[in-house]
């Protein structure tokens, strides 16, 4: 041992020095003192991992159930980038959807509709009113953000939004600008009871503008 450590460290060490280092080893490396304590909460650990998997799963199995009952599971569920937990808490939070004319009305109950900001004769910049349910704001953002990052389409719109050369947008304006085509598309789906096509959602030209971009 102590011809070993010489030669992989770059001062050598006495013999005394090389015994105290390897009591010191033998008393801190490779100890089992807590080791059944650990086994036992790992146990513990995985066992609630699972349930906890479990009632996640009976939760979206009963989120799937109630959506079904909507009659807008179907048209919901083909747009790729809402799930069944993401439109479940938005028909929840926003009801039946028929009973709103336009999908602006639908904006507007958000408070995702856009007015400007100015008092007397200071014009001030345009932003979204707030003045809405703010639950249903949240979750029409997470919805755009997982569209963003999951829907084709969805994707290159943000994308032009905010690399266009006339009027780009910064990040914000853009997610609430894919906030508003987003409930377009989940209004006229519904609406008309079909399922989401690209080629329905943009014009053709508008897709190679899209793709072009």
């Amino acid at each position: 041992m102590l011809e070993y450590i010489k030669q992989t460290v770059k001062r050598g060490y006495s013999k005394k020095q090389v015994v105290a280092i390897y009591d010191v080893a033998m008393d801190s490396i490779g100890t089992t003192e807590g080791a059944t304590t650990a086994k036992i909460q790992l146990e513990l650990y995985l066992e609630e991992q699972e349930l906890l998997k479990k009632q996640i799963e009976r939760i979206e199995e009963g989120l799937e159930e109630l959506l079904r009952k909507t009659g807008y599971y179907e048209s919901l569920i083909s747009i790729k980038g809402i799930g069944v937990v993401s439109a479940a808490l938005l028909i929840g939070e926003v009801g039946d959807l028929t009973r709103f004319e336009s999908y602006e009305q639908i904006r507007r109950y958000a408070g995702l509709n856009l007015v400007e900001n100015s008092s007397g004769t200071h014009k001030g910049k345009t932003g979204v009113s707030r003045r809405g349910r703010g639950t249903l704001r949240s979750i029409l953002y997470r919805i755009a953000f997982t569209m963003v990052s999951t829907n084709n389409e969805m994707k290159q719109l943000y994308k032009y939004l905010k690399e266009r050369k006339n009027n780009p947008l910064k990040s914000k304006q853009a997610i609430i600008a894919v906030v508003g085509k987003v409930l377009q598309i989940i209004f006229t789906i519904v609406m008309n009871n079909t399922k989401y096509e690209a080629v329905r959602v943009f014009k053709q030209e508008r897709l190679e503008q899209l793709k072009a971009a």
